[in-house]
């Protein structure tokens, strides 16, 4: 079934997974869709993370952490 969901892929694109459904039994788009883009897409990065990947991912969470942090903070003044 991979297989086949790769090469309707190849020949329908990445934006018609109602068609590419057609001719997988028992399947619908949403579930060729994720499928492809889970699993078998071959641009997906399967390898661990970088360092630099790491300390990109914990200065956005400082981020959104600190701006979460004010954002409560001027709801509780308007109170």
């Amino acid at each position: 079934e991979d297989a086949c969901l790769i090469e309707l892929v190849k020949k329908y694109g990445i934006k018609r997974w109602s068609i590419i459904s057609k001719y997988l039994p028992g399947r619908i788009g949403k579930q060729c869709r994720e499928r492809w883009n889970n699993h078998l897409d071959p641009t997906i990065k399967k390898d661990a993370w970088t360092e630099e990947e790491e300390k990109y991912l914990l200065s956005v969470l400082v981020v959104v952490v600190v701006f979460y942090f004010i954002l409560n903070k001027l709801s509780y003044m308007m109170l």
